[in-house]
């Protein structure tokens, strides 16, 4: 009974106070979750794919493993990739953001800054694209089209194609370079 008073103690005094960030988060988090939703329409029609128990999210862009492909560069971790196609990982760069300069999450002043791609992490590139969007950040982009198993390593579903995707339909910038990626940039 001091348990069940307790919890209901805590329960009620329970107030939510948002950090200053916490609009732009909540934006970028939702231009992430309708990239990823078009991005899954999309990668039906190039790829049939069977239902992915690990793809929790649904996002349609956790690849495959390292025997399956040949384009993998090296094993990866399934965990790592799955976890950033969740919408929220993309309010990490909004706070990553602001630890550099917080005039860098000032959506009325756009501001520009570089960035490297990689095809193993296709969920953290859509995450940052997302908070480049919410924020007003143009990103000057440089691309691999290697990939590390359970990444955008299916031949017909490369990072250069999901962005070429995304690049017509929710984001207005792509990458201005590609290279092979892997170990010493030789796709290996």
């Amino acid at each position: 009974l001091v348990n069940l008073v307790l919890v209901y103690l805590s329960y009620i005094s329970y107030e939510f106070t948002p950090n200053k960030n916490y609009n732009i988060k909540i934006e970028s988090a939702q231009i992430m979750r309708d990239a990823l939703d078009k991005v899954q329409q999309y990668s039906r029609n190039i790829i049939t794919q069977n239902e992915l128990s690990y793809d929790i999210f649904e996002t349609g862009i956790i690849g495959v493993d390292s025997t399956s492909s040949s384009i993998t560069t090296k094993h990866g971790s399934r965990d790592a990739k799955v976890a950033t196609t969740n919408p929220n990982f993309s309010a990490l760069f909004i706070d990553l953001f602001a630890d550099i300069d917080s005039s860098l999450i000032n959506p009325s002043i756009q501001d520009t800054i570089a960035v490297s791609f990689t095809g193993s992490f296709p969920g953290a590139n859509i995450a940052l694209l997302s908070a480049c969007k919410a924020a007003n950040i143009y990103p000057v982009i440089i691309s691999s089209v290697g990939s590390s198993s359970w990444g955008a390593n299916q031949i017909d579903l490369l990072w250069i194609d999901i962005e070429d995707f995304l690049s017509k339909n929710i984001f207005k910038y792509k990458s201005k370079g590609v290279s092979l990626g892997g170990d010493a940039d030789v796709a290996a």
